[in-house]
């Protein structure tokens, strides 16, 4: 189970996540976001995720940026993400934001909220 408040600031749609690591909560607030984004016309968005357990595997990271790819990104977009559990491999998030990246979905990974906003807030689309 998962948990995820959703507020608009204004210029970006702001999503904090919490609940358990898994596959398939992470597809499901992928969509819950596509959702918001599609409710307020918000192409801009920063995901603070603090889920608990292990961090996803490359491999399950790879199956969620493939289907979030074919939804989720479909529109025009820049997502700042932020994963607050310290546990969680950075370098397995690199390997996100590279996934993502080569499939042409604007995701940068951030270490903080404020660098995350400092970029959306710089971003036109």
């Amino acid at each position: 189970m998962y948990s995820i408040s959703i507020e608009h600031t204004g210029s970006f749609l702001s999503c904090k996540i919490q609940g358990k690591n898994k596959v398939e909560h992470v597809i499901h607030y992928l969509n819950d976001v596509h959702c918001a984004m599609e409710e307020h016309h918000c192409g801009k968005v920063l995901i603070e995720e603090n889920l608990s357990g292990p961090g996803l595997n490359l491999l399950n990271i790879y199956h969620v940026i493939r289907t979030a790819k074919k939804t989720v990104f479909s529109l025009p977009h820049a997502i700042a993400y932020v994963d607050s559990n310290p546990a969680h491999d950075h370098n397995n998030m690199k390997f996100a934001e590279t996934v993502a990246r080569n499939r042409h979905i604007n995701m940068r990974l951030f270490i903080n909220i404020k660098d995350a906003s400092e970029w959306l807030e710089g971003i036109l689309l």
